[in-house]
């Protein structure tokens, strides 16, 4: 079992520990190099093992070539993902952490704020949340369903159609990743599905 860190929102936290996140997408970088199905085959082993996805993913219709030949960063089925979020290393009088996710308007009335720590410089020690991978694959943004977007932690309202959905998800995937990759270019994505972990 292997171990990566992965980097989620104040608000993805939260749902992470309410229980109604098990899934993240995470782009995919794209090398514009083709590389054949032959080419690629008993040569790599950690290779072969995608491509079939980045045949679905990228490549034309009909096209026996994949542009991209790139091993998930996050891990694959069993491994272990430790969630970095933004974090006050030793806040209080134990030494111990604040993290952003749990701060709210009532906190900041009894204690002062603490000064918060981005997320990506959160060591291993200090990660208080584990996931356990369950299923990775890769596909189009554009491809998520309904049941997805509840899954990655968009919660909306049980009349709400799915056109109405897929736009809430889309808002929230280009305040975070707009700048790379935003909803309207409709990249490859890698879809994880977790777990939580229990301490």
């Amino acid at each position: 079992m292997n171990e990566h860190p992965i980097l989620f929102s104040g608000p993805m936290v939260r749902a992470i520990l309410d229980g109604s996140k098990t899934q993240t997408r995470r782009i995919v970088p794209i090398d514009d190099t083709p590389i054949s199905q032959t080419s690629a085959g008993p040569t790599n082993a950690a290779n072969v093992r995608y491509l079939g996805m980045y045949l679905k993913c990228d490549a034309p219709a009909g096209s026996a070539t994949v542009s991209a030949r790139v091993r998930c960063p996050y891990g694959e089925p069993g491994d272990r993902l430790w969630v970095r979020e933004g974090f006050a290393p030793a806040y209080d009088e134990f030494s111990r952490p604040a993290f952003m996710a749990d701060w709210t308007g009532a906190s900041a009335d009894v204690v002062p704020r603490p000064k918060f720590k981005p997320g990506i410089h959160m060591p291993r020690a200090l990660s208080r949340i584990d996931l356990e991978i369950e299923a990775v694959r890769v596909e189009r943004l554009h491809d998520i369903t309904g049941p997805d977007i509840l899954a990655e932690g968009f919660l909306f309202s049980p009349g709400c159609k799915l056109p109405e959905g897929r736009a809430l998800f889309g808002q929230g995937w280009d305040k975070i990743n707009g700048r790379r990759a935003s909803w309207t270019s409709n990249p490859c994505v890698w879809v994880i599905t977790f777990r939580r972990v229990r301490p």
